[in-house]
């Protein structure tokens, strides 16, 4: 450890810890400012300006969002959350463990490793669940029960940003949650489930009572996906199967059901199913829609388990890129809306790129096509490092965070974004990092 405070002699000692932070989150601002602009950005930015907030995402999101346009119009205040809050919180992690220069440089080279600063560019629910909860984190790991305190509000803030929050703020607050540092053995676990719990219905209560418009996400997003993901592994079904099942849907077709829905299946998404051109399902419009859809789901997806995973596994291994992806970029670096023009008037947002962000952005990209990017190498390796942890709650919570939220995208995920697999690699890295010396040490030896 002794060796790990001393690492970095070579720095000029007037270079402060703060003056590292405040470079890496200048750096990180000329790459992202104003910030990165996509579909779910738009939702927020305009249900922020209208006072109207649809439970399609956390109603929390748009209202942070229209707090910090009282100070800066556009995605530009959510990005300074997003970034400060994150640099912020792997600086308290990091100064658990290592001096202040040493955590200050640790926490700005995992804040700018590309697939982090990546993701936390673009105004998004994931970015502002990541900030929030490392500073969670790192408020647990003070001795102080006035700081655990203070610690509930940025859980509660974490929860508030994402539905699926949980499982991520679930093992560090078992774990490093202390009401009383008097407490010990099972009382202290009960007490951080109790806050736990507590905690996270506060958040769903609150995201509840926010809402103000019901858009049903599940009956034209997962269910459509559901039904036609298991039929896919069922194989072919006579129309009258489907017809009877279907009875009640907005289904489009009512012949060659199962030979039209196999000519456009994708586990991808569920989009292609109601929204596109050659669809097969209308939105259901209706309680009584609804509830035929929902008949259908148990006929289909409860009555054939083991086809339901099947689908669910194809599904996720490109939610983790099983399989390298190599053809696409994976970092998000629009400004507006890729191909929606019409967004622009909308948002009353038109930004592009400075000389240098265009080529810092051409970095990403090709950056984004390397093995850096890889998501299934970061997933693996958080299995692989928790024997390494077995005497280190910290790394143990980060991982366990990590492999529960990832893990959960095998039912939850809707799409292969990577920006879903953000708080994985951010807690990975964040191991690596703190493994590091130990691991040098080791080495050395030898």
């Amino acid at each position: 450890m002794e060796r790990a405070k001393q690492a970095w002699r070579w720095l000029d000692p007037r270079v402060t810890p703060r003056m590292i932070l405040l470079a890496a989150l200048f750096a990180f601002l000329v790459y992202a400012w104003p910030g990165f602009i996509g579909w779910d950005s738009r939702d927020h930015i305009l249900q922020a300006r209208a006072f109207s907030f649809s439970d399609g995402h956390p109603p929390a999101v748009p209202l942070l969002v229209r707090i910090c346009e009282i100070f800066i119009t556009g995605p530009a205040g959510v990005l300074l959350v997003q970034a400060i809050t994150l640099l912020v919180g792997l600086n308290m992690i990091f100064k658990r463990r290592f001096s202040p220069r040493v955590a200050a440089l640790c926490a700005a080279g995992v804040f700018l490793w590309p697939p982090i600063s990546g993701a936390q560019g673009l105004i998004a629910k994931d970015g502002l669940m990541a900030g929030s909860l490392v500073i969670a984190i790192g408020l647990m790991l003070d001795e102080r029960p006035s700081r655990h305190r203070l610690a509930l509000l940025f859980v509660f803030f974490a929860s508030l940003m994402r539905w699926n929050a949980l499982a991520a703020t679930f093992p560090p607050m078992l774990l490093l949650f202390r009401w009383s540092p008097t407490l010990r053995g099972w009382r202290r676990y009960a007490i951080a489930l109790a806050m736990w719990f507590g905690v996270t219905a506060a958040a769903y209560g609150t995201n509840e009572m926010l809402t103000t418009t019901h858009e049903h996400l599940w009956y034209w997003g997962h269910a459509y996906l559901d039904i036609c993901g298991t039929l896919e592994h069922l194989g072919p079904r006579p129309d009258e199967e489907l017809n009877e099942i279907f009875d009640g849907v907005p289904l489009l077709y009512h012949d060659n059901i199962w030979q039209r829905m196999h000519a456009i299946y994708s586990p991808v998404d569920h989009y292609h199913l109601m929204r596109d051109a050659g669809r097969m399902f209308d939105i259901p419009a209706n309680d009584e829609q609804r509830a035929a859809l929902l008949r259908a789901w148990k006929r289909v997806v409860l009555a054939h388990p083991v086809e339901y995973l099947a689908y669910r596994w194809e599904n996720f291994q490109r939610v983790i890129q099983r399989h390298r992806p190599n053809t696409w970029t994976s970092v998000y670096v629009w400004f507006n809306v890729i191909a929606a023009p019409e967004t622009i008037p909308e948002l009353q947002h038109d930004a592009g790129p400075s000389r240098i962000q265009a080529r810092l952005i051409e970095a990403s990209i090709w950056i984004s096509l390397t093995v850096i990017y890889w998501i299934l190498p970061y997933f693996v390796l958080s299995f692989v490092l928790l024997p390494f942890c077995t005497k280190r709650v910290l790394e143990v919570s980060l991982l366990l965070s990590a492999i529960g939220y990832q893990l959960q995208w095998f039912f939850l995920a809707a799409a292969p974004d990577v920006r879903y697999s953000q708080w994985m690699e951010l807690c990975v890295t964040v191991v690596a990092v703190l493994l590091a010396p130990r691991a040098l040490s080791v080495i050395r030896r030898r």
